[in-house]
């Protein structure tokens, strides 16, 4: 190959490259990362009788009585944890996922939803803003029949694993 026609190909192939990168990286600048959307889509789509069961929710003082017999029908108790850790914990850094276990933001969806005895489900996740290490989302929620909006602020390390989740109405 002459050296000219080298030169023009090494441009050429230079030029596509970056071209290409420009829009991979806009691409995911774009839109609403997968760990996000998995997230959002698990904990606020309720009730899921996968990760909670209404059975584990007693009134207070009932089933204290050591002669009270338990019914054959009742389902086994649901190990919320192990559930939404076994579904979400590859999205998160190794102690992140406690911390927003131990915070009740999964909670936060299932008990609004049995409290007032509606499904909760999820009608719109949109990108606000996203930065190197974080990102905002705005999602839509059904709640019943009334929309609602809650803003969720994902925070990532360098590996692109969550290290935290705060929810900002």
């Amino acid at each position: 190959m002459k050296p000219q026609k080298r030169f023009r190909f090494l441009i050429i192939a230079l030029t596509a490259t970056i071209f290409l990168s420009a829009c991979k990286s806009s691409e995911n600048n774009n839109s609403v990362s997968t760990a996000a959307k998995k997230i959002i889509q698990t904990i606020a789509n309720c009730p899921n009788e996968e990760y909670y069961s209404t059975s584990d929710i007693t009134a207070i003082g009932e089933g204290t009585d050591s002669s009270s017999e338990s019914s054959e029908t009742e389902p086994e108790p649901v190990d919320t944890y192990q559930n939404l850790k076994d579904t979400l914990g590859e999205y998160f850094t190794d102690t992140a996922f406690d911390a927003f276990y131990s915070q009740g933001i999964a909670d936060k969806y299932f008990s609004d939803a049995f409290i007032n005895n509606y499904e909760i489900s999820v009608q719109n996740i949109e990108l606000v803003e996203k930065k190197d290490n974080s990102e905002t989302v705005k999602v839509t929620l059904k709640k019943g029949s009334v929309e609602d909006a809650d803003t969720f602020l994902f925070t990532y390390d360098d590996d692109g694993l969550v290290t935290k989740i705060v929810i900002t109405d």
